[in-house]
Protein backbone atom coordinates (compact mmCIF):
# COMPACT_ATOMS: atom_id res chain seq x y z
CA UNK A 1 0.00 0.00 0.00
CA UNK A 2 2.95 2.14 0.73
CA UNK A 3 4.46 1.88 -2.34
CA UNK A 4 1.24 2.50 -3.72
CA UNK A 5 1.15 5.63 -1.77
CA UNK A 6 4.41 6.88 -2.61
CA UNK A 7 4.00 6.53 -6.65
CA UNK A 8 0.68 8.95 -6.32
CA UNK A 9 2.64 11.13 -3.85
CA UNK A 10 5.07 11.94 -6.18
CA UNK A 11 2.88 12.05 -9.21
CA UNK A 12 0.73 14.68 -7.47
CA UNK A 13 3.55 17.06 -6.28
CA UNK A 14 4.59 17.07 -10.37
CA UNK A 15 1.29 17.08 -11.91
CA UNK A 16 0.61 20.16 -9.16
CA UNK A 17 3.57 21.84 -8.95
CA UNK A 18 4.18 21.98 -12.93
CA UNK A 19 0.56 22.72 -13.45
CA UNK A 20 0.95 26.19 -15.05
CA UNK A 21 3.21 24.90 -17.49
CA UNK A 22 1.41 21.40 -18.29
CA UNK A 23 -1.89 23.25 -18.93
CA UNK A 24 -0.16 25.44 -21.63
CA UNK A 25 0.24 22.75 -23.42
CA UNK A 26 -2.94 20.98 -22.14
CA UNK A 27 -5.65 23.76 -21.80
CA UNK A 28 -8.35 21.12 -19.80
CA UNK A 29 -5.27 20.34 -17.71
CA UNK A 30 -6.23 24.09 -15.80
CA UNK A 31 -8.99 22.15 -13.80
CA UNK A 32 -6.70 19.53 -12.90
CA UNK A 33 -6.70 21.16 -9.00
CA UNK A 34 -10.43 20.71 -9.12
CA UNK A 35 -10.88 17.51 -10.43
CA UNK A 36 -8.45 15.93 -7.82
CA UNK A 37 -10.69 17.81 -5.16
CA UNK A 38 -13.82 16.08 -6.57
CA UNK A 39 -11.77 12.33 -6.45
CA UNK A 40 -11.40 13.13 -2.82
CA UNK A 41 -15.14 13.52 -1.70
CA UNK A 42 -15.50 9.74 -2.35
CA UNK A 43 -11.94 8.84 -0.67
CA UNK A 44 -12.88 10.29 2.31
CA UNK A 45 -16.52 9.46 2.32
CA UNK A 46 -15.53 5.61 1.89
CA UNK A 47 -13.30 5.95 4.64
CA UNK A 48 -15.66 6.74 7.39
CA UNK A 49 -17.93 4.72 6.09
CA UNK A 50 -15.35 1.74 6.00
CA UNK A 51 -14.04 3.20 9.80
CA UNK A 52 -17.54 4.10 11.22
CA UNK A 53 -17.25 1.60 14.37
CA UNK A 54 -14.09 2.76 15.57
CA UNK A 55 -14.15 6.87 13.92
CA UNK A 56 -12.22 8.76 15.52
CA UNK A 57 -11.62 12.90 14.92
CA UNK A 58 -9.66 15.04 17.70
CA UNK A 59 -11.48 18.16 18.74
CA UNK A 60 -9.38 20.93 16.85
CA UNK A 61 -10.15 19.01 13.44
CA UNK A 62 -13.59 18.44 14.23
CA UNK A 63 -14.25 22.47 15.17
CA UNK A 64 -13.04 23.03 11.44
CA UNK A 65 -15.17 19.91 9.99
CA UNK A 66 -17.86 21.91 11.90
CA UNK A 67 -16.98 25.42 10.53
CA UNK A 68 -16.62 24.36 6.97
CA UNK A 69 -20.14 22.86 7.18
CA UNK A 70 -21.55 25.99 8.32
CA UNK A 71 -19.31 28.32 5.98
CA UNK A 72 -21.16 26.11 3.19
CA UNK A 73 -24.93 25.99 4.49
CA UNK A 74 -24.25 29.91 4.42
CA UNK A 75 -23.10 30.12 1.01
CA UNK A 76 -25.63 27.43 -0.47
CA UNK A 77 -28.84 29.46 1.42
CA UNK A 78 -27.50 32.82 0.40
CA UNK A 79 -27.23 31.51 -3.08
CA UNK A 80 -30.96 30.23 -2.94
CA UNK A 81 -32.09 33.48 -1.50
CA UNK A 82 -30.41 36.62 -4.21
CA UNK A 83 -30.20 33.50 -7.21
CA UNK A 84 -27.35 35.58 -8.78
CA UNK A 85 -25.50 33.20 -10.27
CA UNK A 86 -26.56 30.12 -11.56
CA UNK A 87 -26.02 26.54 -9.62
CA UNK A 88 -23.11 25.58 -11.97
CA UNK A 89 -21.32 28.48 -10.86
CA UNK A 90 -22.14 27.85 -7.57
CA UNK A 91 -20.98 24.66 -7.56
CA UNK A 92 -17.82 25.33 -9.22
CA UNK A 93 -17.22 28.25 -6.38
CA UNK A 94 -18.09 25.67 -3.41
CA UNK A 95 -15.58 23.42 -4.95
CA UNK A 96 -13.24 26.51 -5.21
CA UNK A 97 -13.46 27.07 -1.41
CA UNK A 98 -13.46 23.53 -0.10
CA UNK A 99 -10.28 22.22 -1.97
CA UNK A 100 -7.68 23.56 0.75
CA UNK A 101 -9.66 21.82 3.24
CA UNK A 102 -10.06 18.34 1.16
CA UNK A 103 -7.04 18.04 1.21
CA UNK A 104 -5.89 18.60 4.42
CA UNK A 105 -8.02 16.04 5.93
CA UNK A 106 -7.24 14.02 2.96
CA UNK A 107 -3.35 13.85 4.00
CA UNK A 108 -4.55 13.38 7.70
CA UNK A 109 -6.10 9.59 6.38
CA UNK A 110 -3.36 9.38 3.18
CA UNK A 111 -0.42 10.53 4.12
CA UNK A 112 0.68 10.15 7.38
CA UNK A 113 3.31 10.50 9.94
CA UNK A 114 4.68 7.08 8.92
CA UNK A 115 4.56 7.83 5.52
CA UNK A 116 6.99 10.67 5.64
CA UNK A 117 9.33 9.33 7.45
CA UNK A 118 9.77 5.88 5.76
CA UNK A 119 9.98 8.15 2.21
CA UNK A 120 11.85 10.74 3.48
CA UNK A 121 14.96 9.83 1.53
CA UNK A 122 13.10 9.15 -1.67
CA UNK A 123 11.19 12.42 -1.25
CA UNK A 124 14.56 14.70 -0.42
CA UNK A 125 16.13 12.84 -4.07
CA UNK A 126 13.02 14.35 -6.02
CA UNK A 127 13.03 17.35 -3.97
CA UNK A 128 16.76 18.14 -4.53
CA UNK A 129 16.33 18.06 -8.27
CA UNK A 130 13.48 20.04 -8.54
CA UNK A 131 14.99 22.47 -6.70
CA UNK A 132 18.92 22.48 -8.54
CA UNK A 133 16.60 22.47 -11.87
CA UNK A 134 14.90 25.66 -10.82
CA UNK A 135 18.07 27.29 -9.39
CA UNK A 136 19.89 26.31 -12.77
CA UNK A 137 16.97 27.79 -14.69
CA UNK A 138 17.01 31.02 -13.23
CA UNK A 139 20.57 31.53 -13.53
CA UNK A 140 20.17 30.90 -17.36
CA UNK A 141 17.09 33.33 -17.16
CA UNK A 142 19.01 36.49 -15.96
CA UNK A 143 21.99 35.69 -18.02
CA UNK A 144 19.75 34.66 -21.46
CA UNK A 145 16.45 36.01 -20.96
CA UNK A 146 15.42 32.33 -21.97
CA UNK A 147 11.62 32.63 -21.12
CA UNK A 148 10.93 36.44 -22.79
CA UNK A 149 10.95 38.31 -19.21
CA UNK A 150 9.24 41.83 -19.84
CA UNK A 151 8.52 42.75 -16.29
CA UNK A 152 11.09 44.58 -14.08
CA UNK A 153 11.27 46.24 -10.79
CA UNK A 154 14.06 47.95 -8.77
CA UNK A 155 15.34 47.92 -12.33
CA UNK A 156 16.17 43.90 -12.07
CA UNK A 157 14.41 41.75 -14.73
CA UNK A 158 11.36 39.68 -12.17
CA UNK A 159 12.07 35.76 -12.68
CA UNK A 160 8.72 34.00 -13.13
CA UNK A 161 10.57 30.84 -15.47
CA UNK A 162 7.94 29.05 -17.42
CA UNK A 163 5.51 30.29 -14.90
CA UNK A 164 3.86 33.41 -16.30
CA UNK A 165 2.97 34.77 -12.73
CA UNK A 166 5.28 35.42 -9.32
CA UNK A 167 2.64 34.00 -7.62
CA UNK A 168 2.69 30.28 -8.68
CA UNK A 169 6.94 30.55 -8.82
CA UNK A 170 6.83 31.63 -5.00
CA UNK A 171 4.30 29.02 -3.97
CA UNK A 172 6.21 26.45 -5.43
CA UNK A 173 8.83 27.18 -3.66
CA UNK A 174 7.62 27.66 -0.44
CA UNK A 175 6.01 24.23 -0.72
CA UNK A 176 9.39 22.76 -1.85
CA UNK A 177 11.32 24.41 0.98
CA UNK A 178 9.06 23.36 3.67
CA UNK A 179 8.92 19.89 2.36
CA UNK A 180 12.96 19.74 1.82
CA UNK A 181 13.08 20.68 5.84
CA UNK A 182 10.58 17.85 6.49
CA UNK A 183 12.46 15.00 4.51
CA UNK A 184 16.15 16.18 4.99
CA UNK A 185 15.55 17.29 8.90
CA UNK A 186 17.94 19.81 8.43
CA UNK A 187 17.16 24.05 8.76
CA UNK A 188 20.21 24.91 6.81
CA UNK A 189 21.59 24.04 3.55
CA UNK A 190 22.67 24.72 0.15
CA UNK A 191 19.24 23.34 -1.70
CA UNK A 192 17.65 26.11 1.17
CA UNK A 193 19.70 28.79 -0.14
CA UNK A 194 19.23 27.94 -3.97
CA UNK A 195 15.35 27.83 -2.90
CA UNK A 196 15.37 31.12 -1.45
CA UNK A 197 17.13 33.02 -3.81
CA UNK A 198 14.79 31.85 -6.49
CA UNK A 199 11.67 32.62 -4.25
CA UNK A 200 13.48 36.07 -3.95
CA UNK A 201 14.07 36.55 -7.80
CA UNK A 202 10.30 36.85 -8.26
CA UNK A 203 11.03 40.41 -6.48
CA UNK A 204 7.72 40.86 -5.40
CA UNK A 205 7.53 42.21 -1.56
CA UNK A 206 5.59 38.97 -0.29
CA UNK A 207 8.35 36.66 -1.52
CA UNK A 208 10.84 38.90 -0.20
CA UNK A 209 8.94 38.94 3.41
CA UNK A 210 8.45 35.30 3.80
CA UNK A 211 12.06 34.62 2.64
CA UNK A 212 12.76 36.66 5.04
CA UNK A 213 10.23 35.41 8.55
CA UNK A 214 11.07 31.65 7.47
CA UNK A 215 14.73 32.48 8.19
CA UNK A 216 13.96 33.69 11.33
CA UNK A 217 11.43 30.78 11.78
CA UNK A 218 13.91 28.42 11.06
CA UNK A 219 16.86 29.96 13.44
CA UNK A 220 14.17 30.88 16.09
CA UNK A 221 13.04 26.74 16.23
CA UNK A 222 16.30 25.52 15.59
CA UNK A 223 18.27 27.43 18.18
CA UNK A 224 15.64 27.29 21.19
CA UNK A 225 13.86 24.06 19.78
CA UNK A 226 10.82 25.63 21.42
CA UNK A 227 7.53 26.75 19.53
CA UNK A 228 6.49 30.00 18.99
CA UNK A 229 4.49 31.77 20.81
CA UNK A 230 1.20 33.57 19.71
CA UNK A 231 3.78 37.26 20.88
CA UNK A 232 6.40 35.93 18.87
CA UNK A 233 3.86 35.78 15.69
CA UNK A 234 2.87 39.36 16.32
CA UNK A 235 5.94 40.29 16.35
CA UNK A 236 6.99 38.93 13.15
CA UNK A 237 3.75 40.51 11.99
CA UNK A 238 4.63 43.66 12.55
CA UNK A 239 8.31 43.01 11.50
CA UNK A 240 6.12 41.66 7.84
CA UNK A 241 4.00 44.97 8.02
CA UNK A 242 7.14 47.36 8.50
CA UNK A 243 8.94 45.84 5.53
CA UNK A 244 6.06 45.73 3.00
CA UNK A 245 4.04 49.04 4.88
CA UNK A 246 5.44 50.45 1.17
CA UNK A 247 3.34 48.04 -0.89
CA UNK A 248 0.35 48.23 1.56
CA UNK A 249 -0.41 52.09 1.42
CA UNK A 250 0.31 51.53 -2.25
CA UNK A 251 -2.29 49.33 -2.88
CA UNK A 252 -4.86 49.89 0.28
CA UNK A 253 -4.77 53.39 1.19
CA UNK A 254 -3.35 55.58 -1.47
CA UNK A 255 -3.63 54.27 -4.52
CA UNK A 256 -7.84 54.92 -5.68
CA UNK A 257 -9.61 52.97 -8.31
CA UNK A 258 -7.29 49.60 -8.29
CA UNK A 259 -9.49 46.38 -8.49
CA UNK A 260 -7.52 45.55 -5.07
CA UNK A 261 -8.23 48.38 -3.97
CA UNK A 262 -12.06 48.65 -4.67
CA UNK A 263 -12.46 45.23 -4.28
CA UNK A 264 -11.31 45.56 -0.42
CA UNK A 265 -13.61 48.47 0.30
CA UNK A 266 -17.00 47.11 -1.58
CA UNK A 267 -16.83 43.87 0.21
CA UNK A 268 -17.51 45.22 3.72
CA UNK A 269 -20.54 47.35 1.71
CA UNK A 270 -21.72 44.00 0.48
CA UNK A 271 -21.68 42.03 3.83
CA UNK A 272 -24.05 45.09 5.14
CA UNK A 273 -26.54 45.10 2.42
CA UNK A 274 -26.59 41.40 2.13
CA UNK A 275 -26.63 40.92 6.54
CA UNK A 276 -25.85 38.25 7.95
CA UNK A 277 -24.61 36.37 5.14
CA UNK A 278 -23.25 37.55 2.39
CA UNK A 279 -24.15 37.32 -1.30
CA UNK A 280 -23.22 33.94 -2.02
CA UNK A 281 -21.32 31.72 -4.00
CA UNK A 282 -19.65 33.27 -7.58
CA UNK A 283 -20.74 36.59 -6.64
CA UNK A 284 -17.57 38.82 -5.63
CA UNK A 285 -14.04 38.30 -6.16
CA UNK A 286 -13.86 34.98 -6.51
CA UNK A 287 -12.90 32.85 -10.29
CA UNK A 288 -16.15 31.93 -11.00
CA UNK A 289 -17.48 35.39 -10.39
CA UNK A 290 -15.77 36.34 -13.28
CA UNK A 291 -16.61 33.28 -15.55
CA UNK A 292 -20.46 33.97 -14.64
CA UNK A 293 -20.21 37.47 -14.30
CA UNK A 294 -21.83 38.25 -11.40
CA UNK A 295 -24.52 41.23 -11.12
CA UNK A 296 -22.98 42.21 -8.20
CA UNK A 297 -20.10 43.81 -10.06
CA UNK A 298 -23.04 46.14 -11.64
CA UNK A 299 -25.15 46.97 -8.78
CA UNK A 300 -21.99 48.12 -7.23
CA UNK A 301 -20.69 50.09 -10.17
CA UNK A 302 -17.22 47.79 -10.39
CA UNK A 303 -17.78 46.59 -14.14
CA UNK A 304 -16.01 50.17 -14.64
CA UNK A 305 -13.08 48.98 -12.78
CA UNK A 306 -10.25 48.20 -15.24
CA UNK A 307 -10.05 44.60 -14.91
CA UNK A 308 -13.25 43.54 -13.52
CA UNK A 309 -15.51 44.90 -16.47
CA UNK A 310 -17.62 41.99 -18.13
CA UNK A 311 -15.42 40.38 -21.03
CA UNK A 312 -11.92 41.52 -19.57
CA UNK A 313 -11.42 38.00 -18.55
CA UNK A 314 -8.31 38.95 -16.80
CA UNK A 315 -9.01 36.65 -13.38
CA UNK A 316 -5.44 37.87 -12.41
CA UNK A 317 -7.12 41.06 -11.15
CA UNK A 318 -9.73 39.04 -9.05
CA UNK A 319 -6.93 37.14 -7.35
CA UNK A 320 -5.22 39.91 -6.30
CA UNK A 321 -7.31 38.98 -3.35
CA UNK A 322 -8.90 36.80 -1.02
CA UNK A 323 -10.78 38.01 2.23
CA UNK A 324 -13.26 40.45 0.17
CA UNK A 325 -14.32 36.79 -1.30
CA UNK A 326 -15.08 35.81 2.05
CA UNK A 327 -16.63 38.65 3.24
CA UNK A 328 -18.63 39.33 0.13
CA UNK A 329 -19.96 36.27 -0.27
CA UNK A 330 -20.24 34.43 3.19
CA UNK A 331 -20.72 38.12 4.87
CA UNK A 332 -19.33 38.40 8.20
CA UNK A 333 -20.94 35.05 9.84
CA UNK A 334 -18.84 33.54 7.69
CA UNK A 335 -16.00 35.78 7.48
CA UNK A 336 -15.63 34.22 11.36
CA UNK A 337 -16.16 30.81 10.67
CA UNK A 338 -13.33 31.14 8.08
CA UNK A 339 -10.76 32.68 10.60
CA UNK A 340 -11.80 29.98 13.26
CA UNK A 341 -10.69 27.51 10.80
CA UNK A 342 -7.24 28.86 10.45
CA UNK A 343 -7.24 29.57 13.95
CA UNK A 344 -7.73 25.69 14.85
CA UNK A 345 -5.11 24.84 12.22
CA UNK A 346 -2.57 26.98 13.89
CA UNK A 347 -3.85 25.45 16.89
CA UNK A 348 -3.41 21.72 16.26
CA UNK A 349 0.31 22.65 14.63
CA UNK A 350 1.12 24.45 17.96
CA UNK A 351 -0.60 21.44 19.59
CA UNK A 352 1.49 18.89 18.26
CA UNK A 353 4.91 19.88 18.96
CA UNK A 354 7.86 18.59 20.45
CA UNK A 355 11.31 19.27 20.19
CA UNK A 356 11.83 15.50 18.08
CA UNK A 357 9.93 16.24 15.83
CA UNK A 358 10.47 20.44 15.41
CA UNK A 359 11.39 19.91 11.37
CA UNK A 360 8.18 18.75 10.52
CA UNK A 361 6.58 21.88 13.30
CA UNK A 362 8.54 24.03 10.96
CA UNK A 363 7.47 22.87 7.50
CA UNK A 364 3.77 23.18 8.53
CA UNK A 365 4.41 26.70 10.52
CA UNK A 366 5.96 28.18 7.18
CA UNK A 367 2.98 27.02 5.22
CA UNK A 368 0.74 28.62 7.25
CA UNK A 369 2.64 31.61 7.56
CA UNK A 370 3.07 32.13 3.87
CA UNK A 371 -0.78 31.47 3.22
CA UNK A 372 -1.50 34.12 6.12
CA UNK A 373 1.09 36.59 4.13
CA UNK A 374 0.09 35.83 0.67
CA UNK A 375 -3.88 36.36 1.54
CA UNK A 376 -3.92 39.70 1.72
CA UNK A 377 -2.34 40.00 -2.13
CA UNK A 378 -3.85 36.73 -3.90
CA UNK A 379 -6.30 33.73 -3.84
CA UNK A 380 -4.14 32.32 -1.53
CA UNK A 381 -6.64 29.43 0.10
CA UNK A 382 -8.05 29.28 -3.03
CA UNK A 383 -5.37 29.35 -5.30
CA UNK A 384 -4.18 25.89 -7.41
CA UNK A 385 -0.59 25.55 -5.56
CA UNK A 386 -2.61 25.58 -1.77
CA UNK A 387 -3.28 22.21 -2.16
CA UNK A 388 0.22 20.59 -1.89
CA UNK A 389 0.73 22.92 0.79
CA UNK A 390 -2.40 21.48 2.54
CA UNK A 391 -0.97 18.11 2.02
CA UNK A 392 2.15 19.05 4.52
CA UNK A 393 -0.47 20.86 6.78
CA UNK A 394 -2.66 17.92 6.97
CA UNK A 395 -0.35 15.49 8.21
CA UNK A 396 -0.75 14.42 12.16
CA UNK A 397 2.96 14.76 13.25
CA UNK A 398 2.59 13.92 16.92
CA UNK A 399 1.08 10.35 16.60
CA UNK A 400 1.44 7.32 14.59
CA UNK A 401 -1.65 6.40 12.53
CA UNK A 402 -1.55 2.68 12.31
Amino acid sequence: MLKKDISIYLICMYLLIFQDVIQYYVPIFKYFDEIFSLMVIPILTFNCYKNRNNLKINKIDFRIVISLIFILIIGLFSSFIYKYQPLSAVLGDMLLLSKFFLMYFLSSIVWNYDFYEKYSKKLYFHIRLIIFIMFFLTILNYGFNIFNSTSYRFGIMVNELFYGTHTSLAAAMIFLIALLIRCSKKTFSLELFCALIVLVSTLRFKAIGAAIIILMLIFYIDKFNKKISISKFILFAIIAIIFAFDQISYYYIENDGTARKVLNEKSIEIAKDHFPLGAGFATYASHYSLVSYSPIYYNYGLNNVYGLNDGNNSFSFVSDTFWPMIIGELGFIGLILYINCIINIYKKIQSEFIKENKYFYISKIICLVYLAISSTSEAAFVHPLSIPLAFLLGTNINKKVE
